[in-house]
């Protein structure tokens, strides 16, 4: 696997995002009424995506077992980008490809929904001590399943 580093400043990377939501449903972690939240991104709202913090309560899953869904013949459609995926949910993903990708029965929702989803995975850079990846030994930054991933330079990280 070749890995690649390269630098971009925010307000670039803001610029490609908007860009992006020309053609994607982009969901990206923002600061809700109590916690982080995974919403949908607006144009207006590109400046509020949070990157540095632990990851969303909901799983990442919820974006590909939806709890509840219609089944009929149309398969989903729908390009999406998740930014800002920890390296637990990752790990989680992994399992659930395994599952519903590798096993005797395929599930053709959630493969169509995988084909369709561009991962941006972001580092953990200050994990709770109750956080998964600190319990379970694990690393807080992702080191694979990802499709790009987002670490902090040092300059605008927060706490």
């Amino acid at each position: 696997m070749i890995r690649e580093t390269y630098f971009i400043k925010r307000e670039d990377f803001n610029s490609g995002l908007t860009n992006a939501l020309k053609s994607f449903t982009i969901y990206t972690p923002q600061e809700g009424l109590s916690d982080i939240e995974w919403k949908r991104l607006k144009e207006e709202d590109i400046d509020k995506v949070v990157y540095d913090q632990t990851r969303p309560p909901v799983p990442l899953k919820r974006f590909f077992l939806p709890p509840k869904e219609r089944v009929s013949d149309s398969l989903p459609e729908e390009k999406m980008i998740l930014i800002g995926v920890k390296a637990c949910d990752l790990a989680a993903l992994d399992i659930m490809d395994a599952v519903f990708l590798k096993g005797d029965f395929v599930d053709p929702f959630y493969r169509e929904r995988r084909k369709n989803s561009l991962i941006i995975s972001a580092d953990c850079t200050f994990p709770r001590d109750v956080c998964f990846c600190i319990l379970r030994g694990y690393k807080p930054y992702p080191e694979k399943g990802f499709d790009l991933n987002l670490s902090p330079s040092g300059e605008g990280v927060t706490q």
